[in-house]
């Protein structure tokens, strides 16, 4: 099991735990193969240092390194092998946050580069909607709960439009569109923000949102047992090795769970849920009498 908590992480911008999760599966490759430090070493020409550190998270490992550590790994099967390559580019590629002046929390932006090679988004959000499926005036109200600095709010709700427009647009591999299933508690439809306006135009995206072929959602009713558990996210990754990360975020910092062991009950949990909240067929309809009620 892999968890991690850090309290009061420094805003370094960088993927660190997304970094060391990918650096725990090259290690167990390796030790898997039988090849050890220095035979690893030497055959990318470096000290066994540097094979050390990238698996320990510390430094990223170039395309044409991986190729030659999965090569060596005896690492054949061509889905995982893409599925590596293409997450470890991911952890390469130029950080978008950071070309818009955004320095955030390393857990955060572990967690963005996830939920970007995510095939597969299940959320279940107690207390608001979802952040991939919040208008523009509903991210704000939710994050000025929290914030009173204005170029800060600015600043979240801008990260937060530019992963919904990423996640909701965006294709994965083979051309199929990525799926989006959120369980959104009905009390966060009752809270209205003081601004009846702002729930209306949130149920309107939701409608939308509906209409498209990669986003369901359902509804859980207040009082359901199974909808006790904290907000979750478990983003399934491309190919069995990385498989799937469950992403609990407190305060100031956030668990990830990349391991059966440490995963499984979230994953029970949200079968759970999506067995008592209302079937996804119902959701149009309630959120027309939700929007219905806003009216009156």
């Amino acid at each position: 099991m892999y968890s991690i908590a850090l309290p009061q992480p420094e805003a370094s911008g960088r993927p660190e735990t997304a970094q060391a999760i990918f650096g725990r599966q090259l290690n167990a490759l390796r030790e898997r193969a039988g090849i050890s430090l220095e035979a690893a070493g030497a055959h990318l020409v470096c000290d066994k240092s540097k094979i050390s550190r990238i698996e320990g998270g510390k430094v990223t490992v170039k395309d044409d390194d991986l190729h030659l550590l999965l090569d060596l790994y005896g690492e054949d099967d061509r889905e995982e092998r893409l599925a590596l390559l293409g997450f470890n580019a991911r952890l390469n590629e130029p950080k978008w946050w950071r070309k818009r002046g955004h320095l955030l929390p390393e857990w955060y932006c572990s967690y963005l580069v996830f939920e970007s090679a995510a095939t597969l988004i299940r959320t279940y959000e107690r207390h608001f909607v979802p952040g991939l499926l919040q208008t523009k005036a509903y991210a704000e109200a939710v994050i000025r709960c929290r914030y009173t600095d204005e170029t800060q709010i600015r600043r979240l709700v801008d990260i937060r439009m530019h992963r919904q427009k990423a996640v909701l647009k965006k294709r994965t591999a083979g051309n199929q569109t990525r799926i989006l299933w959120a369980m959104i508690d009905k009390a966060a439809l009752d809270d209205v923000f003081g601004d009846p306006g702002i729930m209306r135009e949130q149920i309107a995206f939701l409608s939308r949102a509906l209409e498209t072929l990669n986003v369901q959602i359902q509804v859980v009713e207040r009082g359901a047992l199974a909808a006790r558990s904290n907000s979750f996210s478990i983003l399934r990754l491309r190919g069995q090795l990385l498989s799937e990360v469950v992403y609990l975020e407190q305060i100031d910092s956030a668990q990830f769970f990349d391991h059966p062991a440490g995963s499984e009950s979230y994953r029970q949990a949200f079968c759970e849920i999506a067995n008592v909240a209302r079937e996804p067929s119902g959701t149009q309809a309630f959120l027309a009498e939700a929007a219905d009620k806003l009216r009156d």
